[in-house]
């Protein structure tokens, strides 16, 4: 049985992958497929906080990432075995956890390749540390020419249902 939404809206914080903010939006509920989010919050109550899986039915190319603990958690979306976008999700409940959650979250970009030949400043990524608003999703789209634009589209509504899935259900 899906778990009951106990938050209406959670914020989301794109980055480019130089590090450079997109800005900070908010995301409601209403504007979402609740039977999508309904779906996700199954895949993790079957799964637990810690997997990598394939989607199903036509999404099986798409795999979801999540490694979470006390109400945070890092994610990735995986198109045909390709990284296409790396998340974080911070519910706001041990900030303790969320600041090694963050400290990860920046070394595993900053180590990332394409991140080192675009960055656009000596700490990519860092105004992540600054942004306090909660519950969030933080998203960054990993540029691959082996991921299709269409791909593309898709987990970024992948990434936006899981993330309310995440970060708006019922805490454990």
């Amino acid at each position: 049985m899906a778990r009951r939404m106990n938050r209406k809206m959670f914020y989301v914080a794109p980055f480019a992958i130089d590090g450079e903010p997109m800005g900070i939006g908010e995301v409601l509920l209403p504007s979402l497929s609740l039977d999508r989010i309904v779906s996700f919050q199954k895949l993790v109550e079957d799964h637990g906080g810690n997997f990598r899986v394939s989607l199903e039915g036509s999404l099986n190319h798409i795999e979801v990432k999540l490694t979470s603990a006390s109400g945070a958690g890092l994610g990735a979306f995986y198109a045909n075995g390709q990284l296409a976008t790396s998340a974080m999700y911070l519910r706001g409940d041990e900030p303790e956890v969320e600041e090694q959650l963050i400290h990860m979250f920046l070394a595993s970009l900053r180590n990332l390749r394409l991140v080192q030949e675009c960055q656009s400043t000596l700490l990519p990524f860092e105004n992540i540390t600054k942004i306090k608003n909660r519950p969030i999703h933080f998203v960054v789209p990993i540029p691959d020419p082996r991921v299709s634009e269409t791909d593309e589209e898709l987990i970024y509504e992948v990434a936006a249902h899981f993330a309310a899935a995440f970060l708006c259900s019922e805490r454990d």
